[in-house]
Parts: C-alpha cells; sequence; structure tokens
C-alpha cells in the first residue's frame, strides 16, 4: 500500500469515526469514543468530548483528503521516506491536536456549567 492510498483511508476513518462520535454519541464505557480521565468524569464532559472530539476527527479527516488530493493533483511523489514521515505526521499530527483542543475545550467548557 502506498503512501497516498495509506493517507486517504485513515482519511476517511477519520471522517466516519468522527460522524459517528459527532452524531451517535455513546454512552459512558470504557471500549470506544473519547476515552480520557477528564471525559469519563462524568456524563456532561463525555457528551461534550465526544461531540467536540468528534467534529474535529471529521474535520482533520476531510483535511487530510484534500491534501491527498492536491498531492495527487500536484503529481507530488511521496513514495519516498519523506514522503512516509510527512504522512505520519500529519497523521499523528491530527490525532495529538483533536486531544489537546478537546481537552482544553472541555475543561473551559465545565467551568462555565
Amino acid at each position: 500500500m502506498d503512501n497516498l492510498t495509506a493517507l486517504t483511508l485513515i482519511s476517511i476513518i477519520y471522517i466516519i469515526l468522527g460522524l459517528l462520535l459527532r452524531f451517535l454519541t455513546p454512552g459512558i464505557n470504557r471500549f470506544y469514543g473519547y476515552r480520557t480521565k477528564a471525559s469519563m468524569a462524568n456524563e456532561v464532559n463525555w457528551n461534550f468530548s465526544q461531540k467536540y472530539s468528534g467534529a474535529l476527527f471529521a474535520i482533520f479527516g476531510l483535511v487530510l483528503l484534500l491534501i491527498v488530493f492536491a498531492l495527487e493533483y500536484a503529481k507530488i511523489n511521496v513514495a519516498n521516506n519523506i514522503g512516509k514521515a510527512g504522512v505520519g505526521i500529519l497523521i499523528l499530527g491530527s490525532a495529538v491536536t483533536t486531544i489537546i483542543l478537546t481537552e482544553k475545550a472541555m475543561k473551559k467548557n465545565s467551568k462555565n456549567k
């Protein structure tokens, strides 16, 4: 599997998971969803974090998909090690950014309640 195919699949997974979390918010559980100590502390945090992180995952999925289309259109070769590292950084960076932004928003939301 080449780098762009992998990035495309991950983008689609991000979008699907994001929409599922956003619109089919699961109850507090230990198996799936946005699960951190803060998000599992109470129902308010849980519901907020699922919807917020779900929206971010869907947005990042769309952004990653646009990057794939731009790379394909520009005929940029990402089959080398630099391309693999770039794809890894995009994926990891979007996941870490989602966590950071969700935790900050959850803290702000719980202070306003």
